[in-house]
């Protein structure tokens, strides 16, 4: 009948605005070629196949090991949760396994058809499964049964295909080219994200404010920002994921979908990232924390594998990278009754993250289980004591071997707290422990020398109240600030080689109101403040030297940051989140590491003040000592560029003092003006109604000059010629 109106030329049809049932009418009446309607059925099978699954290489065993080799590849291609005992990844059916058999041999023909209960179970298991090894003589292959329709389209006939033009992408390092050597820095207040260049010779200069997500009336985050390790990328939470930002002006790199997400840690290298959205007493089903490959291409980060919510009772997200990227340890809890702590370690490096040995480690009542920041893959933790036999103890493991290479067993423990070095070579264990009647407290510091033949452990003992802990930044020495009362003490320890027998105390500051020592990551250098006091005091130390360098104060100062190169370093007063508003002294201050002051601002709302991190040096060891020995060569080279720089930060500051006092000449002369012209009515009367004109009056400006002091030197002397 179509034939007929349109004068019988018949085609050609676009299949998909036909239904089946109109492609067989239109096959079964000749309208249209069989070649084509076979295509349509072809794409229509392909699409019912999408969760089918072929894989190869596997054994090939007679009929009476069938059923044992059918078991094994459904348990293997199910990933059977041990937490759990379901498959993670289900099939449609339980019929939708399919080992043939070929009749002439009578054994297995080697491959399996698989279908899943959807296609991203099917994509899970090609992602993990191909090539594995399966009984150490056999690999696995593993394709999608819609790939068939892919290999049969392929030419007979090579077709060179045209090279595509190169095009350059986000240079996620153009930071670190900045000709004056500057350094980052994020604000976060109110509803305002912000990065700002400085020096310790220039004021702090806006970079970036998020103008483009500005648009509209959005903020660029409303929730939080951090730095990835190396500073490559700036991220930003929201409500339904996260948003990875670089380059010169901060554009968009990556997105990760996470509803609920608020904390994050990348591995070292940058490459993987874990997000976690769980909550304390909030028990969330699978996806609570997830683990991103960053290495993608485009804007999507792939997600290598999710996990529900094991523990419950913590703010924090019990889970922590090893210091080369390559395991992710994760605390949680065992199905028994009650629930026993379990340590689960993932392998990064193989395929789809698989637990390492595949199986856990019993922990029971383990507490604070982290890596270092840097060195071995060593990881730490505590168990406080049980009954009365089993005393707390502290252990090491180092992966992958998974063994215990040190512990130390405590008694009378009230609590204890881990602190690393920042290059991973010593462990402190701060153990406060009570005596035999309880009455009194007292503190033990027992350090682990981690990088050390059998892990030798010394120890400190503080019989006064401790306040505060911190190793050096690029060093061996530690602080510990220490007393009861309103006045503490501060003793300066030094670990001293390899080898060393005991800590050496350096030396000790007494009758001080500091609460905290604040090292600079390039060591030496250190900070010394009373913070969460009213008045936060601040001196500036020169530990190789004991010398005080300066001292100031920053009211209500509650956090001290110091920037990569340990050239400046923040002192700050800022607002929780979840606070309803911020003081009138909210803000930071930027100082030398010296203690001259640079900048201060205030900010309201003030909620975070951050670094960017710097990547690690390129130099060599040897390089970087033939640029200490030949330091004053350098000191020449650049004296003078930081002497123009400090004069250009005191012309800016003139320059800022000059609009200043035109603004306010503006104002007084407006102010005057006002005045003289309410005064009007006053004025005539007492004129005897004589008017006045508002500019009748003389203003005399008198400029004079004040010696303050006067100094002769001579230039040349005549007697000299």
């Amino acid at each position: 009948a179509m034939a007929a109106e349109d004068g019988g030329d018949h085609g050609p049809y676009v299949i998909d605005d036909f239904t089946q049932e109109e492609i067989t009418f239109l096959r079964n009446e000749g309208f249209l070629e069989d070649e084509r309607a076979d295509t349509f059925e072809e794409e229509e099978e392909a699409e019912d196949y999408r969760a089918c699954v072929v894989i190869d290489g596997l054994p090939q065993v007679p009929e009476a090991k069938y059923a044992a080799l059918s078991a094994f590849v459904r348990k293997l291609v199910t990933r059977v949760d041990k937490e759990s005992g379901k498959p993670k990844w289900p099939l449609a059916s339980d019929d939708s396994l399919y080992m043939p058999i070929d009749k002439e041999t009578g054994k297995t023909t080697g491959f399996v058809f698989v279908e899943y209960a959807s296609p991203e179970y099917a994509e899970y298991a090609i992602v993990n499964l191909n090539g594995k090894n399966f009984d150490g003589r056999h690999v696995m292959s593993l394709n999608r049964y819609t790939d068939i329709y892919d290999y049969r389209d392929v030419p007979d006939e090579f077709e060179e295909q045209e090279a595509e033009g190169f095009e350059a992408g986000v240079d996620t390092k153009e930071w670190l080219l900045d000709g004056l050597c500057r350094d980052q820095f994020l604000l976060r207040y109110a509803r305002e994200t912000e990065v700002y260049w400085t020096s310790p010779h220039s004021l702090p200069e806006l970079d970036y404010d998020g103008e483009r997500q500005k648009v509209g009336g959005k903020c660029w985050t409303d929730k939080d920002a951090i730095w990835s390790p190396q500073g490559t990328y700036l991220v930003t939470f929201h409500n339904r994921g996260m948003l990875l930002w670089g380059g010169k002006d901060f554009t968009e790199l990556k997105r990760l979908a996470h509803d609920g997400v608020h904390q994050a840690a990348f591995t070292h290298d940058e490459r993987f990232l874990w997000t976690w959205s769980g909550y304390h007493g909030n028990e969330r089903p699978q996806g609570s924390l997830v683990v991103w490959d960053l290495k993608t291409v485009g804007d999507k980060a792939r997600k290598v594998r999710e996990f529900k919510q094991l523990v419950v009772d913590r703010e924090e997200c019990d889970s922590s990278w090893s210091p080369d990227g390559k395991y992710l340890l994760r605390l949680g809890l065992s199905n028994e009754s009650p629930p026993k702590e379990l340590l689960y370690v993932y392998d990064a490096t193989e395929s789809g993250m698989p637990l390492l040995k595949q199986r856990s480690i019993a922990v029971p009542g383990a507490r604070d289980v982290v890596f270092p920041p840097k060195g071995q893959n060593i990881a730490a933790w505590w168990c406080p004591e049980g009954d009365s036999d089993t005393p707390a103890v502290v252990r090491l493991m180092s992966f992958p071997e998974r063994k215990v290479i040190r512990e130390k067993n405590l008694f009378m423990v009230v609590k204890c707290q881990m602190h690393w070095h920042p290059e991973g070579t010593f462990l402190c264990c701060q153990v406060t422990r009570h005596s035999k009647t309880k009455k009194t407290q007292f503190t033990q510091f027992q350090l682990f020398r981690v990088e050390e033949r059998d892990v030798p452990i010394q120890m400190i003992e503080v019989k006064e109240k401790v306040h505060s802990f911190s190793w050096e930044g690029n060093g061996t020495r530690c602080a510990i600030v220490h007393g009861d009362g309103t006045r503490y003490q501060i003793d300066i320890y030094d670990m001293g080689k390899a080898g060393t027998a005991k800590p050496t105390k350096v030396f000790s500051l007494a009758d001080k109101q500091f609460n905290t020592v604040s090292w600079s990551p390039t060591g030496n250098f250190a900070v010394f403040a009373s913070l969460q006091l009213t008045a936060c005091s601040l001196e500036f130390w020169d530990i190789d030297n004991q010398h005080m360098m300066n001292k100031d104060e920053h009211y209500r100062c509650n956090r001290i940051e110091w920037e990569a190169s340990g050239r400046i370093v923040a002192t700050s007063v800022f607002t929780p989140t979840d606070a309803a508003g911020g003081g009138s002294d909210n803000g930071y201050a930027l100082w030398t590491f010296q203690g001259n002051a640079i900048h201060a601002d205030t900010k309201p709302k003030f909620f975070k003040f951050s670094w960017r991190p710097r990547p690690p040096t390129l130099l060599t060891a040897s390089q970087q000592r033939a640029v200490e020995k030949n330091l004053k060569h350098y000191i020449q080279r650049y004296q003078a560029d930081d002497q123009r720089a400090a004069k250009r930060r005191e012309l800016e500051l003139l320059e800022d003092r000059k609009k200043e006092h035109a603004a306010f000449m503006t104002w007084w002369r407006r102010l005057r003006r006002e005045e003289y012209l309410d005064a009007t009515e006053e004025r005539e009367e007492l004129r005897n109604g004589a008017r006045s004109e508002p500019d009748d009056y003389d203003e005399e400006i008198e400029e004079f000059e004040v010696v303050v002091s006067e100094t002769t030197r001579v230039v040349k002397s005549f007697a000299d010629e």
